[in-house]
């Protein structure tokens, strides 16, 4: 029986190897496209109705419960039913590509992107202006609303500033050298922080002035969320901290498997103990501070951003078209 195995395998190969019926070679098979898995979704979660099945979505962002705003490549989305379906605000050229977007109240928000040019709206997106700067070559990187007033840019090098609702904004401090990977996180419009490759900065007056509060060195900072002067949250390419002293001491409460860091790790804690964070195609959930880990999506492409209201009200969005919206 072995010989006969033997020589079935050796025809198998010889064949394999002659070539078409004229003796031509044998076409390569095609290259097929990548599979997309099918999502998984925890008891609350449900997929929203897209205006695309294809776009990568690069940020997401909710005034309330019902009124929330959406970037994708070169478009800008609203929807007013809680995330459930969207309808297209407006588009931009693909030179300027959203970058990420800031959002006050309903009415107010910036569209950031990736040029110096922000795209602000004060009603709701039924008028959409636009201011582009020019400085050094650089780009906005984050953009944060401190208050309904008060909007804060951030680009390689500076931190920029508007205190009438994004309408036009001003460079302020200057880091004095660029780098890439800025994101801006604001408690009032007094005490925010900024995560940059070489560390976390922090400012108490406003933005006039920053001081690092960590030094730290970084192939790709992410995500920065302080809940309170005292507790606060950032990821790199690699794990998620916790401070519970302002900063001055960090505990690395996750740590991310080789190979998963692909996309953007976006932090969202609800309060001390219930967070969630973005890992890849998965979104995460503590109810511990950190301690304990649970997948609740499992998504077919790479997650990108999230966002909530509160514990009840929630949303995450990626490539391929993907927003998932979560009300238990």
């Amino acid at each position: 029986m072995k010989f006969y195995l033997h020589l079935l395998v050796i025809i198998f190969v010889l064949a394999s190897c002659s070539g078409g019926p004229n003796g031509d070679p044998v076409p390569e098979p095609p290259v097929l496209p990548p599979v997309i898995l099918p999502d998984t979704l925890s008891t609350g979660w449900a997929a929203a109705v897209t205006p695309s099945s294809s776009e990568g979505f690069a940020d997401i962002f909710f005034a309330d419960n019902n009124t929330g705003y959406l970037v994708g490549g070169a478009n800008a989305y609203k929807s007013t039913n809680g995330g459930l379906t969207w309808t297209k605000l407006f588009s931009t050229t693909p030179s300027h590509a959203f970058a990420h977007l800031a959002v006050a109240n309903g009415n107010r928000a910036c569209f950031v992107a990736n040029k110096l040019t922000a795209y602000t709206t004060q009603n709701a997106g039924n008028a959409i202006d636009s201011v582009t700067y020019s400085y050094n070559g650089e780009t906005f990187q984050d953009g944060f609303f401190s208050s309904a007033n008060t909007c804060y840019l951030s680009s390689e090098s500076s931190i920029w500033k508007s205190t009438n609702g994004g309408a036009n904004f001003t460079r302020g401090y200057s880091f004095g050298s660029g780098s890439n990977f800025s994101t801006l996180f604001f408690l009032d419009d007094v005490n925010g922080f900024i995560l940059k490759p070489d560390g976390i900065f922090k400012t108490n007056d406003a933005g006039a002035g920053w001081s690092k509060i960590r030094n730290a060195t970084l192939a790709k900072p992410q995500a920065i969320q302080f809940l309170n002067l005292n507790t606060g949250f950032y990821s790199d390419d690699n794990s998620l901290w916790k401070t519970a002293d302002g900063g001055t001491n960090w505990t690395k409460i996750y740590n991310i498997p080789a190979g998963s860091a692909n996309g953007f790790n976006d932090i969202h804690f609800v309060d001390s103990d219930t967070g969630y964070f973005v890992v890849g195609r998965k979104l995460l959930k503590t109810t511990d501070a950190g301690v304990h880990w649970e997948p609740v999506i499992r998504s077919g492409n790479l997650l990108i951003e999230i966002h909530f209201t509160d514990a009840t009200h929630g949303w995450a969005c990626g490539l391929d078209g993907k927003v998932f919206v979560y009300r238990p």
